[in-house]
């Protein structure tokens, strides 16, 4: 998704059916077009909500996968940094607790950031 809210997609193409149904390329595209339309529609659910204003997603190097309103790709290392540290401060046992959500507030907005397997993601509400 790029900051004007379009989104780019590169998605192979292959023609024809081997016997017995889809080529395995095909299958592969098919898979990974449904897991970008899923990933969309979370993005674009979670960024739709009242109070929202922005939305930035990271993987887990700090690439940023989604960044809508006024969450900026150039954000998602520090996102994908501050919710491993928090990971980190919120599991002294080890023990597999659901991940800690960390609150940045300011005087204009409040960041929520919180991570999901391989996935970071921050919310920005006006305060």
């Amino acid at each position: 998704i790029t900051a004007g809210g379009q989104t780019k997609r590169t998605v192979r193409h292959s023609q024809g059916k081997q016997k017995g149904g889809w080529r395995k390329d095909q299958q592969q595209t098919c898979l990974t077009r449904n897991m970008e339309d899923k990933f969309l529609n979370t993005v674009n659910t979670i960024s739709s909500e009242s109070g929202v204003s922005g939305l930035v997603c990271a993987d887990r190097h700090g690439l940023c996968l989604a960044a809508k309103g006024s969450g900026q790709a150039s954000a998602a290392p520090y996102v994908n940094s501050l919710a491993k540290r928090a990971q980190l401060l919120g599991s002294s046992s080890g023990d597999n607790v659901k991940a800690p959500t960390l609150a940045i507030e300011t005087d204009t907005q409040t960041i929520s950031i919180q991570s999901s397997g391989d996935i970071s993601v921050a919310v920005f509400k006006p305060a």
